[in-house]
């Protein structure tokens, strides 16, 4: 009487994941990109000297573009391991760079002079 009816769910495979990671990573980059420009666009307009700011974002999309047709081929797996260990020491020694130049930017706004 207690029939169940055993609905599968469609399970995602490697490449619609990465698809996905994807548009979001694009999308949450888009949505700094517009932030960025709005805050920005007051500089741009009211400062004569940096009035070529309204023409920086599609510059950088521009040499972004460019960039892309240039990126190397895909690497092996050993590549991939030397690649990360390579990424894990360049974030160890980001960070700490990043916290001091946090703490000194908070000295700056404090005091701008």
């Amino acid at each position: 009487m207690n029939a169940a009816v055993a609905i599968e769910k469609p399970v995602l495979v490697q490449p619609e994941l990465a698809r996905i990671r994807l548009i979001l990573a694009l999308a949450a980059f888009g949505a700094l990109w517009f932030i960025l420009c709005r805050h920005l666009s007051s500089e741009w307009s009211l400062n004569e000297q940096y009035s070529y700011g309204w023409f920086m974002p599609l510059f950088c999309a521009y040499l972004f573009w460019l960039r892309w047709q240039d990126r190397p081929k895909a690497e092996g797996r050993e590549q991939r391991a030397q690649s990360r260990t390579e990424v894990l020491i360049a974030i160890a020694t980001a960070a700490p760079a990043l916290l001091l130049l946090f703490s000194l930017r908070l000295f700056e706004i404090a005091n701008p002079d």
